[in-house]
């Protein structure tokens, strides 16, 4: 499907997304190459993060619930932060 049929929604899994084409974002204040359909999901394998009990992710300052990390595709320039939650005391 050609680019220019692509919606301008937000950032969810779009079939016309090119997988050879990659996209930087930043991670955690890291650089990192994503292919253009990456999406949150693939953001815990790259910290080395295997399970997601207890993680938060915001995308450009906006907390992105669990449910959606598998169709939130990420963008060029996005700013991604990943915290995990810990207790103690």
């Amino acid at each position: 499907m050609p680019e220019a049929s692509c919606p301008k929604g937000r950032h969810y899994f779009q079939s016309c997304v090119n997988p050879d084409v990659m996209t930087e974002v930043e991670i955690n204040q890291r650089k990192f190459q994503l292919s253009e359909h990456g999406t949150l999901a693939d953001v815990l394998p790259l910290l080395q993060i295997a399970q997601a009990d207890g993680i938060a992710i915001a995308v450009n300052e906006e907390v992105v619930s669990g449910k959606e990390w598998a169709r939130y595709v990420l963008r060029e320039g996005d700013r991604v932060f990943v915290i995990r939650a810990t207790q103690g005391g």
